[in-house]
């Protein structure tokens, strides 16, 4: 009994002193244990496609994303990153510049960059280009999206055969608890001064919103198909991997042999810093951050 205590009381102490400098915590889900960056590359490396899902402007997520990059790279250079921020249109000039074929100016001026690409995404293009490391443009060009949103998936039928491959070949927009989330979202944000949308334009909202899940699915499933040999780290926001659902379901959908492995960040919002029960089917791995 004495040695279980003191054991006990060692994974608190630990739990503690960790937590003490960091503005996270990783916790495993299957056993609520508590690891490093380290410990979690290596157990994600066992992996064939890993989901590191964010809150878009979370400075300390992005460190994360970044040192965890460079953790799996350290135990293997077969690694690639695929990014929900870059579209598939941009891909060439995202290759001429990881080649070292144009500069920074031309590729930012060709790639549509989000507006937080430096800081929060930089350095992981840097870090690929420095490494010589692919990286995929995973999501679908916006304007197809935007299409789909005003005129419903209906649309893409119209779009020119040459331009198709811009998006994914099969759309599934499926009535299931995904759909569920989303239009709970969108009814959030109307109470937070959003409009409220009618039937239609909610249903072409929610294909546009599976139209990039697609997309982003089969444009990971393309490049291992041709790379089975790499594992992929995915970068997307939360809502598109949060509890195997979005961009991850339309993975497994496409290719239900690969291994995949979903990380999902939550805000703590208690007093002490213990694993989220409510939230254990949400990812593989848990990060707690800091309110």
């Amino acid at each position: 009994m004495k040695v279980k205590l003191m054991m006990g009381l060692g994974v608190i102490f630990s739990f503690i002193a960790l937590w003490a400098d960091q503005d996270y915590a990783i916790f495993v889900t299957e056993n609520r244990e508590l690891i490093d960056l380290p410990e979690l590359a290596e157990r994600l490396f066992q992996n064939d496609v890993i989901f590191f899902g964010e809150f878009h402007e979370n400075s300390v997520l992005h460190h994360i994303q970044l040192e965890l990059f460079r953790e799996i790279y350290n135990i293997s250079s077969a690694v690639a990153l695929s990014m929900e921020m870059f579209e598939r249109d941009v891909q060439p000039y995202l290759d001429a510049y990881l080649n070292n074929e144009i500069d920074a100016a031309e590729f930012q001026d060709h790639t549509r960059p989000w507006v937080n690409y430096d800081p929060d995404y930089k350095d992981l293009i840097e870090f690929a280009r420095d490494h010589g490391l692919p990286v995929i443009a995973a999501n679908v060009p916006r304007r197809y999206a935007a299409s789909v949103h005003e005129r419903g998936s209906a649309v893409l039928q119209t779009i020119p055969p040459a331009e198709r491959i811009y998006f994914a070949a099969s759309l599934r927009v499926i009535n299931d608890e995904y759909r569920t989330r989303f239009i709970n979202v969108m009814e959030e944000n109307k109470f937070h001064g959003g409009m409220s949308l009618p039937g239609q334009q909610l249903d072409n909202l929610y294909a546009a919103q599976c139209l990039k899940d697609d997309t982003m699915a089969e444009s990971i499933v393309n490049f291992m198909l041709k790379n089975p040999e790499k594992k992929v780290i995915h970068i997307t926001g939360d809502f598109h991997s949060n509890s195997r659902l979005g961009t991850v379901q339309k993975t497994i959908f496409l290719s239900p042999e690969l291994k995949i492995a979903v990380i999902t960040p939550v805000i703590n919002e208690k007093e002490n810093m213990i694993f989220p029960e409510e939230k254990a089917s949400s990812g593989d791995y848990i990060i707690l951050l800091r309110q």
